[in-house]
């Protein structure tokens, strides 16, 4: 297996992991790495809007497009504001989705629902992470991850009903943007 210092590119993670040669055994920090390290070269390859993985494609264009957008999410006390940031990036009919949050798959679900026209890589735990970002039905069941969890992230009590409402709303509207150039 190749350590954290001989990757030198975004191929070369995503070949170590489809192959499944990495994250046997859990660990965290390195998985955090890993992560961030392909969050990195993706966005290096927007910005310089070079050739994605190193595709070599003669009969179509790979398009790349990138929009951040910021969402406050409130306690349900009103005490607690953390600011959730989004990263979508879109190569070709592919969006990845990078939410700074520990997020519940029913946002990735949603977007599949919403836009069947692209396939979505979600990509949790972006440029930090806010908490635990449950689904609005989720919030009446409790359980730990709602309602236990947000300590650990620094919450007074989980996050508000309206918080996962305005943040799933402004997500729409970013894809839309994203895919469409326009506001609905």
């Amino acid at each position: 297996m190749q350590t954290k210092t001989t990757i030198k590119n975004l191929k070369d993670y995503m070949t170590l992991l489809f192959n499944k040669k990495m994250f046997k055994a859990y660990d965290r920090e390195y998985f955090n790495f890993f992560v961030g390290k392909i969050y990195e070269c993706i966005l290096n390859n927007v910005r310089k809007k070079s050739t994605f993985l190193d595709i070599k494609e003669t009969n179509k264009a790979i398009i790349l497009k990138n929009k951040v957008f910021f969402s406050v999410l409130e306690s349900h006390t009103g005490k607690t504001k953390k600011t959730l940031k989004c990263n979508l990036i879109l190569i070709n009919d592919n969006l990845l989705v990078g939410i700074s949050a520990e997020v519940h798959s029913c946002y990735y679900d949603y977007i599949g629902s919403r836009f069947p026209m692209i396939t979505v890589f979600p990509v949790g735990y972006t440029d930090g992470v806010v908490g635990y970002l449950p689904c609005e039905d989720e919030i009446g069941d409790g359980g730990y991850e709602v309602i236990k969890s947000c300590s650990n992230y620094g919450w007074d009590g989980h996050i508000s009903s309206q918080s996962i409402i305005d943040f799933k709303k402004a997500l729409v509207e970013n894809i839309n943007i994203i895919l469409f150039n326009n506001h609905l």
